[in-house]
């Protein structure tokens, strides 16, 4: 089915550290043909940085309409890690968005979407409120335990997902998804996508994985996915991650350009020195796992750290990566 460009719109979340990645995103929604209206939920951006992102998307013939956090409804959740506080705004996304639109593309802004969302849009969700991808990377039975979810049950990554409004809104989906983050915050590592796991996973229908490709899952020579979604493995941060070139294709066309082979050359030193440190810590985490210069390198993450020397000084080598939180 043809689905109505009208009846669609995209939605997008970005706070200020966020601006030139957002930035990307919609040049890539623009090279893709996806220009469907687009929705950007957003807190602490000011008024001249709001009018920079409007003016870059009406520059490529997208309409981006900017929607502010309202305090008293983020005011109920405790800060989660350093995840931008705007990501609570996807649980009340049918109460900001016009009611004229019948699905919801949303869309991290750490993306870059290679092809038409056109197929996305018309997918068939079986009576679903949400489509997504399943999170191969933090699916397991500890955080699923903690969530309350079945053993067998699928943990999706809410990065991409395509919203059925209608059914979102008889479910009571966002709303219930809201009450479990704030009154159970010990439990959510993933901020909103921790809660709609819990809350919602039985409602979600897996969508195939090329709508939400997790950069670390790219392999050489494979088909190039519709969505590349840079989660945890920033191409800003590091030189070594999977597609950086097609980050940095758009955002050399963006208000946010940077100059690539600078970058490399004051971040290739301590990347080095951070992989040696990463590596030792996969030899006591996990022990099965044979280092590799190859595989990209993840930010250093203070809480990995500690569970490493927690391992180590405990004697216990067995204690494995995807069990840290």
């Amino acid at each position: 089915m043809d689905r109505d460009i009208r009846d669609v719109c995209l939605v997008s979340l970005a706070d200020r550290r966020f601006m030139p990645h957002v930035s990307v995103l919609i040049a890539s929604l623009a090279q893709s043909e996806s220009k469907y209206p687009f929705f950007l939920l957003q807190s602490f951006l000011a008024t001249g940085e709001q009018k920079i992102l409007r003016d870059f998307g009406a520059s490529l013939d997208i309409e981006v309409e900017i929607l502010t956090a309202d305090r008293n409804s983020l005011n109920r959740f405790q800060q989660c890690g350093d995840w931008p506080e705007c990501n609570w705004m996807k649980f009340f996304i049918p109460e900001l968005i016009p009611e004229r639109f019948e699905r919801v593309i949303f869309l991290d802004s750490d993306i870059v979407v290679t092809k038409s969302l056109a197929g996305l849009a018309e997918l068939d969700l079986g009576g679903a409120a949400v489509g997504a991808v399943p999170d191969k990377q933090n699916d397991n039975p500890r955080r699923k335990a903690r969530l309350g979810m079945p053993v067998d049950a699928t943990y999706f990554n809410m990065g991409v997902c395509l919203i059925d409004l209608a059914q979102w809104r008889q479910l009571d989906f966002g709303q219930t998804a809201a009450r479990f983050a704030a009154d159970q915050p010990e439990k959510i590592s993933f901020i909103d996508q921790c809660a709609i796991n819990a809350t919602g996973w039985q409602h979600v229908v897996p969508i195939p994985g090329t709508w939400n490709q997790m950069v670390n899952y790219i392999a050489c020579g494979s088909e190039l996915p519709h969505v590349i979604h840079y989660c945890g493995f920033k191409p800003w941060d590091d030189v070594k991650v999977p597609a950086r070139e097609f980050y940095l294709a758009r955002r050399k066309d963006t208000p946010f350009p940077i100059d690539n082979w600078k970058l490399a050359d004051v971040e290739m030193p301590w990347l080095r020195r951070r992989d040696a440190i990463l590596n030792r810590i996969d030899s006591v985490l996990r022990p099965d796992v044979i280092p590799t210069k190859k595989r990209p390198v993840q930010r250093f993450n203070r809480k990995r750290y500690q569970e490493f020397w927690k391992a180590f000084e405990c004697d216990l080598p067995h204690s494995r990566k995807s069990d840290v939180e």
